[in-house]
């Protein structure tokens, strides 16, 4: 099954570089969403059946949905959260992109999702429950002055696009060794959301990331003040 979910998540290290590569203000959700679709035949070899959120600008802070002909504009942010099934496993990561130099709030935002992100991985954990990670990544982000998760911390991954158990309140399944989980903590302003989101293997000793990809957000920013 590991060997599956790593090579699920090779697609998704595709797909985002083709996104950073091709992505430019003017392009549409669905145009970004025919990349991704290239990217995973590519390095698949085949075409995967997959789901996903691909939302921008202020449909980002909406969370989550499917592309659209909305028009990706200077400003936006852009969530790519990918779920490709390959030889019947799944994975399930997510980085945003910025369409442009992002203001002082999104740095800010960006900084405190990295040490939630970071905050979580410390309690990834055999006999730790679910609703114990979703405490500790909701009361990371409080402590910077954000209103807190306002969807789950992650969940289990790999059999389905989302196994049991599901990191919420009221969850008293613990992880156990040999797990695939995710981690996806997010923040959603007025205009924008973003969101980042790696995978684990959970071991005796702790977690190890099997998505070591990018997570700066100078990484994802397109048309910067750097280019």
């Amino acid at each position: 099954m590991l060997e599956q979910i790593k090579k699920a998540l090779a697609c998704n290290v595709r797909a985002y570089e083709k996104i950073k590569n091709c992505l430019q203000a003017g392009m549409t959700e669905i145009d970004v969403l025919k990349v991704i679709e290239t990217a995973y035949q590519e390095e698949a070899g085949e075409p995967l059946h997959y789901i996903y959120d691909l939302v921008s600008g202020k449909r980002s802070a909406e969370i989550s949905g499917l592309a659209t002909e909305k028009v990706i504009e200077i400003g936006d942010c852009l969530i790519a959260d990918l779920l490709p099934q390959y030889q019947g496993r799944w994975c399930d990561t997510t980085r945003t992109f910025f369409l442009s130099e992002p203001e002082q709030e999104l740095k800010d935002a960006y900084a405190a999702l990295l040490e939630a992100l970071r905050c979580g991985e410390t309690c990834l954990k055999p006999g730790v429950t679910g609703e114990e990670i979703f405490r500790k990544v909701d009361a990371s982000l409080k402590s910077k002055g954000y209103q807190g998760l306002i969807h789950h911390a992650g969940h289990a991954v790999g059999k389905t696009e989302m196994d049991d158990p599901d990191f919420v309140l009221g969850c008293d399944q613990p992880v156990s060794e040999g797990m695939v989980v995710t981690l996806e903590p997010g923040i959603y302003l007025k205009n924008n959301g973003i969101r980042i989101e790696n995978n684990y293997l959970i071991t005796a000793n702790g977690a190890k990331n099997l998505f070591p990809y990018p997570e700066e957000m100078e990484y994802f920013i397109i048309g910067g003040k750097n280019e």
